[in-house]
């Protein structure tokens, strides 16, 4: 799912600066090189997720070198807008927000020193610019608190569960201790008597207290094997861990 998506993101940057670069408001000839810079934006995107940082300035110095060879017009937000996502879905926010002033500065200096219209670059095409940057940021921000909020939801359901699971072993511990100290006391009474019986010579006596020795064991084992019984098998289950 994460190389699709990274495709789709690198194919629409490369394609979304191609036709910026084929419209070319100047009128003026377009050479090949302009489609190159598009490809390469587009094929940054393959590596964003291994390094966003560096991915991020590659595309803004790509962009800074793209106007420095005089190519058609792209804007300042189209070729580098998948990059500031992706720094700011990552993590690095303070990067992109970086990043995008230093491209807003430069390009801002330069252009006014190079004679551009003031009303058109600072009225129109700056702001545009500085509103689709800030939404690419904005976005990836947003997608990171969210991935980061479900994490932290589906980590406190798991740290709920287990305290459950230890809440169900300490009762769990606690019913078998009172079941086997029943049946010990009551297993240890009629042993005492079923010696004193043979001791008395009364074997009568000593079968009597030697079947409910027996009878106290069974009901106990019966008593641990019932599946509504405090230990039975789905509480024992969950005891040992392979409860599903």
């Amino acid at each position: 799912m994460g190389r699709r998506t990274d495709l789709v993101l690198g194919v629409a940057t490369a394609v979304v600066v191609g036709v910026a670069v084929a419209v070319n408001v100047r009128g003026n000839g377009t050479p090949p090189v302009a489609y190159l810079f598009a490809a390469g934006f587009g094929a940054l995107m393959r590596a964003r997720r291994r390094a966003p940082v560096p991915v991020l300035l590659a595309s803004g110095a790509g962009l800074l070198g793209y106007y420095a060879l005089g190519l058609p017009p792209i804007g300042l937000a189209l070729p580098v807008g998948a990059a500031l996502y992706s720094a700011a879905e990552i993590g690095h926010l303070r990067w992109a927000v970086g990043t995008a002033a230093t491209l807003v500065m430069v390009s801002s200096l330069a252009r006014t020193i190079g004679g551009e219209d003031p009303g058109f670059l600072y009225g129109y095409e700056l702001p545009t610019a500085v509103a689709v940057m800030a939404a690419a940021i904005l976005l990836g921000e947003v997608v990171r608190s969210r991935r980061l909020w479900r994490a932290e939801v589906a980590g406190r359901a798991a740290r709920d569960a287990e305290r459950q699971v230890q809440h169900e072993r300490l009762a769990l511990a606690r019913d078998l201790h009172d079941v086997l100290a029943h049946t010990i006391s009551v297993v240890t009474l009629h042993a005492d008597v079923a010696a004193e019986a043979i001791e008395d010579g009364n074997p009568e006596a000593a079968r009597t207290a030697v079947k409910r020795v027996r009878d106290a064991s069974g009901s106990a084992a019966r008593e641990l094997r019932a599946p509504w019984a405090p230990c039975g098998p789905t509480r024992w289950a969950v005891w040992t861990g392979s409860a599903t």
